[in-house]
């Protein structure tokens, strides 16, 4: 279209849907790199906070580490469990022993409850997880027409405002 429009007629406007042709074309190019800076830089902030949950259950977690999420064989629910001290929830003192059978009672159900809502937490945090990933592995794939949809104004609300959302708060997840 722009070739044709500048055989035709030369205009300044041509020049300048050239340039941003030209621009559109670099970041295409570019456009999983740049995805990936995203990426990156975020999930170097969610290691951060991994490893300020960590740091007081064991040592500390490092980009680099193969498996950031295995610390010293002990997971981020297993240390999220010892902070809390939802597993020692389960010993039985004195004091509830002397009650008899039904105070006995009354602290394994709410024990047990416990568990069942730090279960259903933690499910929903996998699944919150898998579900960004796969987010982000289509916005991944999608980043170059993203970019490309940049030289068409409708399009660019269309297509790249809600790419750029999809990205920007899946990346912060």
């Amino acid at each position: 279209y722009i070739a044709i429009k500048t055989i035709l007629q030369g205009t300044s406007q041509t020049a300048k849907s050239i340039g941003t042709v030209i621009i559109v074309a670099v970041l295409i190019n570019f456009s999983l790199f740049f995805t990936k800076v995203v990426i990156d830089v975020t999930n170097t902030a969610a290691i951060s906070f991994y490893n300020s949950i960590v740091e007081t259950v064991g040592t500390a977690a490092t980009p680099r580490d193969k498996d950031i999420y295995a610390n010293n064989g002990r997971s981020l629910a297993e240390s999220i469990i010892m902070q809390t001290g939802i597993g020692s929830s389960y010993k039985v003192s004195n004091n509830v022993l002397a009650g008899g059978w039904m105070s006995i009672a009354k602290q394994l159900l709410l024990t047990s409850l416990v568990f069942l809502i730090v279960a259903i937490i933690l499910f929903l945090a996998v699944f919150l997880l898998i579900t960004r990933f796969i987010i982000l592995a289509v916005v991944m794939l999608l980043s170059s027409l993203a970019f490309g949809s940049y030289i068409f104004p409708k399009l660019r609300t269309q297509i790249s405002d809600k790419w750029w959302s999809a990205l920007i708060g899946q990346s912060f997840v």
